[in-house]
């Protein structure tokens, strides 16, 4: 399914962006180098985000907050993709990188090899290494348009 033109930034938009992704190479280059979300805010989360904001409401969210999200999460994957995850199996996860190294622990033990598909951000590397396993690289082949 093709972005909603509502989420789509124009080349103008995205270079008066100040992240460093956008501000660092003059207008002749593209910036790749960066994963950063080069599209606008959805609606609903910036209303959500709003209605925080006007209500100085900064506090810890309520305790089922996750048991919520983890029901939104399974609806657009049945809706999506036709799969429906079962919500009280889902993680709620803050950070990719801690996430990374709770997976490496979880599922293999120091000196298993860990298979990761490359090129990939550097960062996802180097947990393999910090928690004692091989690294077994799966590099992607160079395609005409992509990766293959």
């Amino acid at each position: 399914m093709p972005p909603s033109p509502d989420f789509l930034l124009t080349e103008a938009q995205l270079r008066a962006k100040r992240g460093v992704k956008w501000s660092h190479y003059g207008a002749d280059v593209i910036p790749a180098w960066i994963a950063d979300m080069d599209f606008a805010v959805a609606p609903e989360i910036r209303s959500a985000l709003e209605s925080i904001i006007s209500s100085d409401d900064y506090g810890y969210p309520p305790h089922n907050l996750n048991t919520r999200v983890h029901r939104a999460f399974s609806h657009w994957m049945t809706t999506r993709h036709g799969w429906t995850p079962d919500p009280a199996r889902i993680i709620t996860a803050t950070n990719m990188m801690q996430l990374m190294h709770a997976m490496v622990l979880m599922f293999s033990e120091p000196g298993d090899g860990v298979v990761v598909q490359t090129p990939i951000y550097p960062g996802f590397l180097t947990v393999v290494a910090q928690n004692r396993r091989r690294l077994d690289e799966n590099p992607l082949r160079t395609g005409i348009v992509y990766f293959e």
